[in-house]
């Protein structure tokens, strides 16, 4: 994927998993970390590290050097696969030179070397779960493709304030500008509509339910119930669900890495680890040299406001004023009141006010204005308390009845506009809704969705008539007249009168028969008939230890019965269960006979788990208890959430693979794994009865502080090498080691400082065939409407493999900024990876060219072959059409190529050349070759797979020596060397 503008890329993969119901959900992402510069003139003389030696190609193959030789030395691919074309050639001579690295120097020149002696996905790892909070500005990324005053010098635009409702630049609100295609967007009929106005099939809504993933279609995560983002925290995650999402709600503000905090100023919260909404607290920068956009008057009056202390007054007021009464004397002579800072703090029009002759400050209290004025006529609900001569409608702040710290949007928020009405009575247009006593008009998808647009709530309310929308996708409450956004199902809060919001299961049980057999009696009732009978019934009748609850991780029977005396990391004596004792904050064990007694001995409650089960029969995420207190939350919250110090530990800071087995106990408590139903199988069965436990089980426990010591015998960054690459990754470079930074596709620039414009592409593919050998080549490409390539990407497509997994993709413009003029289009191509045999095509428009990130996601099919009515001339044969478009395509009768001259392609010849970039080869390598031009062999070139399975190599960019066997029917195992259990049966003699 990497273009002009990336060289000397590294690649790490993030694989999100689950197994679910005897499947398996993945979602599946590539990341490329490269130098990225900010322009091509910022490439730079090579400075070499250390270098063991430099060989010419013809002294390697004088030493009977091999490729599988570089792969050992680790040198780049591409130089590898020179040497290998060159090895080919034979009788050709080269002098190109190969420089073999000393330890832990690399790349082509030796130059570079990481930090850590660590494999680059545990650098990357260990970088962003080293993320703490800052102590000092500047650690934010800006998007600096459009022109945008912020106001303050400190401040930049962030991608994800273009089109979020309220105007953040200050010179002409551009960000707001294109903004109403948009929102005036409409879907097809197979759907839904995201709160911003993208559109995304309606197969991936509500997709964490199934998958119990954060993955989120919508760009701005509307597509998922609102508890499923609280889990997010960005600052350590590099992945698509941070770094391709926008905040959800209006009245929050973004921290610049996906995570979202309540908006208010001053925000003293120290919310986001970057340090972003800090720089929102404009009037605490009254003193800041930096910031010129406050008035000498206004500091007059905050040093004659006598708050400081002698030393304070000379450290703010010295160059101001020599005294108290002096800075007094000198605020006589200022205007009557004051706007500061001088431009507006909310959406182009909100501005902050002070009257001269009143006290700016007090001891032991912030600056507060003494008055708020707007535009009247986004805010004609508001009754203005004074007009100023120039043309400002003003409130006292007291009007306003704001908390501390003030929180503006509670009131402005309801001024955002995004259509212009006719009159104060009617909307343009019919798809929106009128804000009764304003001049406002939302988008009806915006009614009944846990958002109040409309002052007062009016969109919130039953007044809004939310069930005559005629919106499939609405949940119609049984109990009331309220028709709900599907984002507000089982999202935590009741919004039904009859709680069945919270208690609706889309896949609700009226029949056993479709219950399996391991859910009988498990604890969780799932059927609801209309009889007194259910799953839980009669269950004295049922051993409740039995195969499909025995040492499962979750407690199905009385007191945790089942999960007693099995194989743990915490090593418990017989007849106990783990137990973190919340006074030592040590991991130990407690008796059974200590469980549900109705005494809390345990951190979370894991001893009491009845109270969370009662409390909150319909959230099945709040099973955590926290300490001397009633309230049951999310155990990943429990440090937001909870109040005890017992709670809110030394661990909530701790990265989490260094409490790995104690956070997987916790999180076992959540319904959410009794929902895992797994049919019987081999694969799923369990031995039953357990057999003993070892020995040394049973010996005396030694409490132990859990897993906390590793951390001391890991790797760790400082603060400056987490931080200096913003979202990237640090290295050095040359033998004066200087800092360098490797950006993923979201970033560049030197210290990855600037968000870059890309497409953000989610696909998921289903295979009509059901041959369980198939193996698929995707070729996927962005290109203009001159046929220009902009990027592409190539992922492998195992069916029997990949049926339930996303794969997230990064495609970047060929120019930056891109080129606006141009419409550009993503294309997927399916090849037939075993014979390199054209599939299907889609294309995939990517609309709004405005906004710097186009999220676009796609559930393909690949369908049975059938053909074209369409004759090619005699160069090209007939080939399929788009599946999703009326369009034909012809093939070249060459196999080495598609519809490209042969001349302008170099992949080896026994692949398929599918295009040209940057003046590269696109080229799609048989399972037995790799490398961007297919002239290594990989680990498939020998099967290794037995009994007719088919090897099929992994992403030569993360591994070279992985993969998998796709195994015949009968077959299975890594290497399909085990048969599967069967039973044959013979007639003999039939008549």
């Amino acid at each position: 994927m990497n273009n002009d503008f990336s060289r000397d890329c590294i690649y790490h993969t993030i694989n999100h998993q689950l197994d679910l119901d005897g499947k398996k959900y993945e979602t599946r992402q590539l990341i490329e970390y490269c130098i990225r510069p900010s322009s091509k003139k910022e490439y730079e003389d090579v400075i070499n590290g250390t270098i063991y030696s430099v060989l010419t190609f013809d002294q390697l193959k004088k030493k009977n050097i091999t490729t599988e030789s570089l792969v050992d030395w680790a040198i780049p691919m591409d130089l590898i696969e020179r040497y290998q074309h060159f090895l080919d050639m034979n009788n050709s001579s080269s002098m190109e030179l190969l420089y073999n690295c000393t330890i832990p120097w690399f790349g082509p020149f030796c130059q570079y070397r990481f930090a850590l002696n660590q494999t680059f996905s545990s650098i990357v790892d260990i970088t962003f779960e080293s993320k703490q909070a800052q102590d000092s500005y500047a650690n934010f990324t800006c998007y600096v493709h459009m022109k945008c005053d912020r106001g303050s010098s400190l401040l930049c635009l962030d991608w994800r304030e273009i089109c979020d409702g309220k105007i953040d630049c200050l010179d002409g609100g551009e960000d707001e500008k294109y903004c109403l295609e948009l929102h005036m967007n409409q879907c097809a009929q197979d759907e839904y509509q995201c709160r911003n106005g993208m559109c995304i099939n309606q197969v991936f809504l509500l997709e964490a339910g199934i998958s119990y993933s954060q993955d989120y279609e919508c760009l701005d995560q509307s597509d998922e119930s609102s508890e499923a983002g609280t889990m997010k925290r960005c600052v350590k995650d590099p992945s698509f669900r941070c770094e391709d999402t926008v905040c959800r709600f209006p009245n929050t503000l973004t921290c610049g890495d996906g995570d979202c905090i309540p908006w208010s100023v001053p925000n003293e919260g120290h919310s986001c680890y970057n340090n972003r909404d800090q720089v929102f607290n404009y009037d605490f920068e009254w003193h800041n040299e930096q910031v010129t956009r406050f008035s000498r008057c206004f500091k007059l009056g905050i040093c004659a406001s006598n708050i400081f202390s002698e030393n304070d007054f000379d450290y703010y007021c010295q160059k101001l004023c020599e005294n108290v009464k002096i800075c007094k004397m000198n605020l006589e002579y200022c205007p009557s009141y004051l706007f500061e800072p001088d431009f507006p703090v909310w959406d182009g029009h909100v501005r902050l006010g002070f009257f001269s002759n009143q006290t700016f400050m007090e001891k032991g209290y912030p600056l507060i204005p003494h008055f708020v004025c707007y535009d009247k006529y986004k805010c004609s609900f508001l009754s203005p308390t004074f007009e100023l001569n120039n043309n400002y409608t003003c409130i006292h702040i007291h009007h306003l009845n704001l908390s501390y710290p003030l929180d503006y949007n509670k009131i402005f928020i309801s001024c955002i506009q995004h259509y212009q009405n006719v009159d104060e009575m009617t909307c343009v247009s019919s798809s929106t809704l009128h804000c009764l006593g304003t001049n406002k008009c939302i988008p009806k998808r915006y009614v009944m969705d846990g958002i109040p647009d409309c002052y007062n709530g009016f969109d919130e309310s039953i007044a809004a008539n939310s069930c005559v929308l005629n919106d499939n996708y609405r949940f119609h409450c049984t109990s009331e007249s309220k028709c709900l956004s599907p984002t507000m199902v089982r999202d935590g809060t009741s919004q039904c009168i009859g709680n069945e919001d919270e208690t609706y299961s889309s896949e609700q049980v009226t029949h056993i028969q479709q219950l399996p057999f391991s859910a009988l009696c498990d604890g969780r009732q799932e059927l609801f008939s209309s009889t007194n009978e259910s799953d839980e019934t009669h269950c004295e009748q049922w051993p409740c230890t039995n195969q499909y609850t025995r040492c499962n991780g979750v407690w199905n029977c009385p007191k945790g019965i089942d999960e007693i005396n099995c194989p743990s990391n915490f090593h418990c004596p017989q007849n106990h269960h783990p137990c973190l004792f919340p006074k030592t904050q040590i991991m130990g064990c407690l008796h059974l006979n200590q469980t549900e007694d109705g005494t809390m001995d345990c951190l979370g409650g894991t001893d009491e788990r009845t109270f969370c089960h009662l409390s909150y029969p319909g959230d099945e995420n709040r099973r955590y208890r926290c300490w001397n207190d009633t309230k049951c939350v999310d155990y990943s919250q429990r440090c937001t959430r909870c109040k005890s110090s017992e709670d809110v530990n030394e661990f909530c800071g701790k990265p989490t693979y260094s409490i790995f087995d104690i956070s997987e106990y916790f999180q076992f408590m959540q319904d959410l794994y009794l929902v895992v139903k797994l049919p019987f199988s081999p694969q799923s069965s369990r031995p039953f009865p357990t057999r003993p436990t070892s020995p040394s089980i049973n010996k005396p426990i030694q409490n132990q502080v859990f897993q906390a010591k590793q951390l001391k015998n890991i790797d760790r960054l400082n603060s400056k090498q987490t931080w200096f690459c913003h979202r990237g990754i640090l290295i050095y470079y040359g033998k004066n080691e200087s800092e360098k930074c490797l950006c993923p596709p979201s970033y560049y620039g030197s210290r990855c400082q600037y968000q870059n414009q890309r497409v953000s592409l989610t696909l998921r593919f289903r295979n009509e065939n059901l041959n369980k050998l198939d193996i698929m080549g995707i070729i996927i490409t962005l290109i203009d409407n001159a046929g220009v390539i902009q990027s592409h990407e190539q992922v492998t497509y195992i069916p029997i493999h990949d049926c339930n997994t996303k794969f997230n993709i990064y495609l970047l413009y060929r120019d930056r900024p891109k080129d606006t003029t141009k419409n550009y289009t993503i294309r997927i191509d399916a090849y037939d990876k075993i014979n390199l045999l054209y599939l299907a095509s889609w294309t995939l428009p990517v609309k709004f060219i405005f906004m710097p990130v186009n999220r676009v996601s796609a559930e393909l099919v690949i369908p049975a072959r059938y053909h074209c009515h369409r004759v090619c001339n005699l160069q090209h044969r007939e080939q399929q059409k788009l599946v999703n478009t009326e369009f034909c395509r012809c093939e070249s009768k060459n196999p080495q190529t598609t519809f490209l001259d042969r001349e302008k392609c170099n992949c080896s010849s026994d692949s398929l050349c599918v295009g040209i970039v940057h003046n590269r080869s696109i080229c799609l390598c048989p399972l037995t070759k790799m490398s961007p031009r297919c002239f290594i062999k990989s680990i498939c070139h020998k099967n290794i797979c037995m009994n007719g399975g088919l090897c099929v190599p992994h992403n030569d960019r993360i591994s070279l020596t992985n993969f998998t066997c796709a195994c015949q029917d009968g077959f299975s195992g890594k290497r399909c060397e085990y048969e599967d259990v069967k039973i044959d049966i013979s007639f003999y003699d039939v008549s």
